[in-house]
């Protein structure tokens, strides 16, 4: 699996699809960021197949309650 990392966030690349993969540390930038960053797929000619919201708990924090929002887009290359 190739991976590169954009100001959208890390897209990878396996058996013909592509995945983005973005991180946040406040469920509301995630909330915020999320249409510009449809929106500009979008116009770099991606169909977005699926779209999720995950929260994950840091692998590393000290506090069990540190919580990562993670935005993953499922993407198909259109041209």
């Amino acid at each position: 699996m190739r991976a590169i990392v954009t100001k959208f966030g890390k897209v990878y690349y396996d058996d013909d699809s592509y995945y983005l993969e973005r991180i946040y540390d406040d469920m509301a930038d995630l909330i915020e960021d999320e249409k510009v960053i449809k929106s500009n797929i979008r116009k770099a000619d991606f169909k977005i197949k699926k779209s999720e919201w995950q929260m994950k708990a840091y692998p590393f924090a000290m506090k069990e309650d540190k919580l990562r929002f993670i935005l993953k887009l499922d993407l198909e290359y259109e041209k």
